[in-house]
């Protein structure tokens, strides 16, 4: 519950919207509660009276009052759901915002398949039920509160039948709650899984029809589903429960209000219009104790969800714990470091190499001997276990790490396009001044895949194209770093000889860090660090 309350925290923003909505429904109840009694006249006049001109007059009320309720109705339903809607799109963007700004760990141990469920799919459970939850609490109770004075009104004896039921349900469903929270769970940690599965085989679909693999995935997924549907059954099983009792009521309470009823109106002790406008007012108790019953059954299912929200908003968020800022680049030191993904399986032991402004560095090795790891630790993506990695001599934990990342331009190995204007894909939304950006388009060869207008997206652009893309970004952004990872790896040599002259060119005023498998590319370097070399000399050590 106290996860719950920093969830409710979140939506503070939406009190405003909260409480018009709850004095809309005030109205329209209010309203409507006005109906019955009219019912009670019109009947009442018709058997006893026989007076055409209060039947017309009491008649027209009737029609009035019952065209304001829908139109109250209807403005209420749309700003109801508008509501629900700007509620899951706010969570979905937090969720958003969180998942950008973790550290790179927490990606290595949740697929993008399991984030994807938390952002589009627990959103929606959690953030319907969080802000719609409280109008539609006040709406049932306000409603219940309303119904109950008016059936009052009509007759106490009726009255007191209808409110026995009370206990029965509120027993019921304080029985369910614990498990129905449990499942839901249990459930949506398993419908992760089914989404990560999904991803997994549709990223390797070339690979699946290569290797003629269809039916042998397909059996693969449709296990996940089935395990999934099992969570599902559960909840279905608990629902049906809760909903089955407030059918079963609204069936047989009609029947002994009918009958008690009938007995009353021979013994003189009731009219046959208070009757039947209670018969027709009573159904108005069924609505608010279904949607409280869906309220309580959906609330268990929003705490479950609501946990695993707050523990994805609240874990590993990146915070610039250095307070150091750093405006230019001197050097960058690797010294007695080591590291490990896991602390007694070092990549890295001891290890010690100096960057210095204005350095040309190239990284060689094969795949799997630390390229990448070596990159993602002089981001400050991870810690070193031991050692120090310093930056103008100031440990890296002390730097803010935006001031760091200012002065640093990337292209990596795979390539970053997103659906967008291929300007948008250049300049990230960065005010770029137009000769130059035609300068290093042009150097990149980028102009020859479109106009900046052109939209672009990854289906219809090739690898060689998106790396020529990827490397102009880097440049555009004038820091005084600049990684590059595989730059030229899917370009023909021909092409690949313009873009390195080109860059060579363009970067002699800058620190450039190179990986790659071309040994062309590096003879540009001032400074070659063989990490395999390093790696199998750190292995005989141990």
């Amino acid at each position: 519950m106290f996860k719950n309350n920093k969830l409710y925290k979140l939506f503070s923003g939406f009190k405003k919207k909260q409480i018009f909505i709850c004095v809309l429904i005030s109205v329209e109840i209010s309203v409507s509660a006005y109906i019955p009694f009219l019912i009670r006249d019109l009947i009442n006049i018709i058997t006893y009276n026989n007076n055409i001109n209060k039947v017309i007059s009491i008649s027209e009320i009737l029609f009035i009052i019952t065209i304001l309720h829908v139109i109250i109705l209807k403005i209420e339903n749309y700003y109801w759901h508008k509501l629900r809607l700007e509620s899951v799109n706010y969570l979905r963007l937090k969720m958003f915002e969180s998942a950008l700004v973790k550290p790179k760990s927490f990606f290595d141990n949740k697929s993008i398949g399991e984030i994807l469920a938390m952002i589009m799919d627990d959103t929606s459970i959690a953030a319907q039920n969080i802000v719609i939850g409280m109008p539609m609490l006040f709406s049932n109770i306000v409603n219940l509160i309303i119904v109950v004075c008016v059936l009052l009104s009509l007759n106490v004896k009726l009255t007191i039948i209808t409110l026995s039921i009370l206990p029965i349900y509120i027993v019921w469903f304080n029985h369910l709650n614990k498990t129905l929270r449990k499942t839901s769970k249990s459930e949506r940690e398993n419908f992760g899984m089914v989404m990560k599965d999904a991803e997994e085989k549709l990223q390797a679909v070339d690979t699946i029809k290569v290797f003629k693999m269809e039916s042998f995935m397909t059996r693969i997924f449709k296990n996940k589903l089935d395990s999934h549907f099992k969570y599902v059954k559960k909840n279905l099983f608990y629902n049906n429960l809760g909903s089955g009792l407030t059918r079963l009521i609204t069936a047989l309470l009609p029947i002994l209000i009918l009958t008690y009823g009938s007995i009353l109106i021979t013994k003189r002790q009731l009219s046959l219009g208070a009757l039947i406008a209670f018969y027709t007012y009573m159904s108005n108790i069924y609505e608010p104790l279904s949607n409280l019953s869906d309220y309580n059954l959906g609330l268990q299912t929003s705490l479950a969800v609501s946990d695993r929200i707050i523990d994805f908003l609240e874990l590993n968020i990146i915070k610039d714990t250095g307070k150091i800022n750093i405006s230019n680049f001197k050097s960058m030191e690797f010294k007695d470091m080591s590291f490990g993904y896991e602390p007694d399986k070092l990549i890295f032991k001891d290890f010690n190499f100096k960057i210095n402004k204005g350095d040309h560095v190239g990284i060689v090795g094969k795949s799997g001997c630390g390229k990448s790891t070596f990159l993602k630790l002089l981001l400050g993506m991870y810690p070193a276990n031991r050692g120090q990695i310093l930056i103008n001599d100031i440990d890296i934990r002390d730097v803010n790490i935006s001031s760091l990342y200012s002065m640093i331009s990337i292209q990596e190995q795979v390539p970053f396009i997103f659906d967008g204007t291929l300007e948008e894909n250049l300049v990230l939304n960065s005010p770029i001044k137009r000769t130059f950006l035609n300068k290093i388009t042009d150097a990149m060869k980028v102009s020859e895949i479109g106009s900046f207008n052109k939209k672009i997206s990854l289906s219809n652009l090739s690898v060689g194209q998106m790396q020529r893309i990827c490397m102009a970004r880097a440049l555009l952004k004038n820091s005084e770093i600049l990684i590059f990872d595989e730059p030229t790896a899917a370009l023909d040599l021909n092409l690949e000889k313009q873009i390195q002259n080109n860059l060579k060119y363009l970067t002699s005023d800058k620190t450039v860090i190179l990986v790659t498998h071309r040994t062309e590319l590096l003879k540009d370097c001032n400074v070659i660090l063989d990490l395999e070399y390093i790696i199998n000399s750190q292995s005989e050590d141990i």
